[in-house]
């Protein structure tokens, strides 16, 4: 088995004869030890496979959740790995310290000294609802939201037929409607425009890769409140901004992803210092040029509207990217 790693700090084709083992074991005991570039004395949290990336069980065999040809994408923890012969008190008491000190230092964030605030990027979960989810963060409002916010897109569209034709959608009216109302169906300009003249807001889409600022608003309505969305090629996540630069779900509670437009030129200009970092830690995925290899038919596809399509036309979800 031939399997392709990403990771922080590089990328590599790795060979595998063992499947029966779990993940967890394989990563630690035999592949951590002889790619040693790509960990860096940092432990997986997290490793991801598939289009959008979704994470695999890492207490599972090997052989049941990664297929040959697969590319995985790994998220590593800033601790060193603990050493054996510590003992095991001391192992967690100083893996606890030192995992506090990756919070502070891991998280996108940029300090915003003007009005005593953390500019925070809050990932949002890959389950294809990336953007409503974001939304709905940043109205203070729970994941499950998004799926009102989903039912809004399909009146406004079933109701304007003449605006949302063919043309415009790229199926029937109907089919759209249908098809938006589904939570793994990804959301995009067509949901944004749609969205920011019900909630009466400005959304601001920072493109990574682009590296500017893409303005969604109804000039006609004047809006009070802006957000800043962070896309990334495949996926949005949210700006918001707290006085406490942490992770822990009791200091999120505090956060704040939802502005008056008073503040947007601080906002803004702290957003793309922000930008910029994210750039440098190469935090993007190029949607229109990358070639993907479906692993359940082995077709190439090229960008997101390739994949797209041939998801929606098969039924087939399991993509791995074609080396250059």
């Amino acid at each position: 088995m031939r399997i392709r790693l990403k990771s922080p700090h590089g990328n590599a084709i790795v060979s595998l004869s063992e499947t029966n083992e779990r993940v967890e074991t394989v990563f630690k005991d035999v592949i951590a030890p002889n790619n040693a570039e790509l960990f860096k004395d940092q432990t997986v949290v997290a490793i991801k496979s598939g289009f959008p990336p979704k994470p695999i069980d890492l207490q599972a065999k090997l052989g049941d959740v990664i297929q040959n040809g697969d590319q995985l994408i790994l998220e590593l923890a800033g601790q060193t790995a603990a050493d054996p012969t510590t003992p095991q008190s001391k192992q967690k008491k100083v893996a606890t310290e030192t995992e506090q000190l990756v919070n502070k230092l891991e998280i996108p964030s940029i300090s915003i000294p003007d009005i005593d605030q953390y500019l925070i990027l809050r990932n949002i979960p890959d389950d294809n609802s990336c953007m409503f989810n974001a939304i709905a963060y940043a109205l203070g409002k729970p994941f499950d939201y998004s799926q009102d916010l989903r039912l809004v897109v399909s009146n406004e569209i079933s109701q304007d037929p003449i605006t949302y034709n063919e043309i415009i959608l790229g199926r029937s009216n109907d089919n759209y409607c249908s098809w938006i109302s589904k939570k793994d169906s990804w959301g995009g300009a067509i949901e944004l425009g749609i969205l920011l003249k019900t909630l009466n807001l400005r959304i601001n889409c920072i493109d990574i890769e682009l590296g500017n600022f893409i303005k969604f608003e109804d000039e006609s309505s004047n809006p009070t409140n802006f957000i800043n969305l962070i896309y990334s090629g495949v996926h949005y996540d949210l700006l918001v901004t707290n006085p406490t630069l942490s992770v822990d779900h009791k200091d999120k509670s505090s956060d704040l992803g939802k502005w008056s437009i008073d503040f947007e030129p601080v906002i803004n200009q702290y957003s793309n210092k922000l930008l910029k970092l994210l750039q440098l830690r190469n935090y993007t995925t190029n949607t229109t040029t990358f070639r993907v290899r479906c692993l359940q038919c082995y077709q190439v596809l090229v960008g997101e509207t390739g994949a797209s399509k041939h998801a929606n036309d098969t039924g087939h979800y399991n993509f791995g990217e074609v080396d250059k």
